[in-house]
C-alpha cells in the first residue's frame, strides 16, 4: 500500500501509458489477439485506480475500519485543512513542515494497521476473463474507451465481449470531430429524429456487426458517451 500523494503521482506516471495501450492495438490492427485482451485488462486497470483510489480512504475506513483507523483518518482530514490554509496564508515553515510530517505518519500507521484497507487493491483480480465468465448467454458487454492519437485527435472505441469469444473484439468507432460537426447545442437533440439517424450511424453502425437481434447489452460509456442514453435513441422506423 502507497500513501495518497505518492499513489496519485503514481497514477500520473502509468495514466497515460495505460490510456495508450488501445491505440497501440489499433494501430497494429490487433482487433481480436491475445494482445487486444491485455489492452482491456490495461483499461480495466486504469478504471480500478481510478474509482478505488479515492473511495478506499473515504468509505472503506469509515464503513469497515475499527474507531482507531476513523479517528486516524479524521485526524489526517483536519489535518490536510489545517495544510490548506497554512499554504493559502503562505506559511511556508516548521509548522507547515510539522503538520505535513503528522500526515505522512497517520498515512503510514492507516496503511500499515489497517485491514479494511486491504480491499483497496481488489480491482487488480478483475480481468478480461472474469468479466467475460460474468456474462450469461446472448449477453454482450460493449466497454467503452476514448484516446488522443499522435497527430492529437480525440478518437473513440470500444471492446465487445461475449461469452463464446476468445478474445475481446476491439473497433475504433469515431473521433469527436464527427460529433461536433452535427451541430448539436443540447444532450436533448441526440433523441431528434434528425440528428438521430445521423448518431446511429456515426455511433451503433460499426457496432451491429458484433450483436444479434434478442441480445441483451450492456454498455460502459467514455467521456462524451456519458451524455447520450443509447437505448433511447430514435431508430429509423421510429421506434
Amino acid at each position: 500500500f502507497v500513501k495518497s500523494g505518492k499513489r496519485e503521482g503514481y497514477w500520473s506516471k502509468m495514466s497515460n501509458l495505460l490510456a495508450h495501450m488501445t491505440s497501440f492495438a489499433l494501430a497494429g490492427k490487433q482487433f481480436n489477439s491475445e494482445f487486444t485482451a491485455s489492452c482491456y485488462n490495461s483499461l480495466l486497470m486504469s478504471k480500478g485506480f481510478l474509482l478505488d483510489s479515492e473511495r478506499s480512504m473515504a468509505d472503506i475506513i469509515r464503513k469497515e475500519g475499527n474507531e482507531l483507523d476513523k479517528a486516524r483518518y479524521d485526524s489526517i482530514i483536519k489535518l490536510n485543512s489545517k495544510i490548506k490554509v497554512l499554504k493559502k496564508n503562505k506559511v511556508y515553515n516548521d509548522s507547515i513542515r510539522i503538520v505535513l510530517n503528522n500526515v505522512s505518519r497517520l498515512e503510514g500507521l492507516l496503511m500499515a494497521e489497517c485491514t479494511a484497507l486491504k480491499k483497496m487493491t481488489a480491482f487488480l483480480d478483475v480481468d478480461y476473463n472474469k468479466v467475460k465468465s460474468s456474462l450469461g448467454e446472448r449477453e454482450v458487454l460493449i466497454d467503452f474507451t476514448d484516446f488522443f492519437s499522435k497527430a492529437g485527435k480525440h478518437l473513440y472505441a470500444a471492446y465487445i465481449i461475449n461469452k463464446e469469444q476468445q478474445y475481446p473484439h476491439l473497433k475504433q468507432i469515431f473521433d469527436d470531430v464527427e460529433i461536433e460537426k452535427l451541430g448539436i447545442n443540447h444532450p436533448s437533440f441526440y433523441y431528434d429524429a434528425y440528428y438521430s439517424e445521423k448518431i446511429l450511424k456515426i455511433l451503433w453502425e460499426p457496432l451491429e456487426e458484433f450483436v444479434n437481434k434478442g441480445d441483451t447489452i450492456y454498455y460502459v460509456p467514455s467521456q462524451l458517451l456519458f451524455q447520450v442514453c443509447l437505448e433511447s435513441l430514435p431508430l429509423k422506423d421510429g421506434t
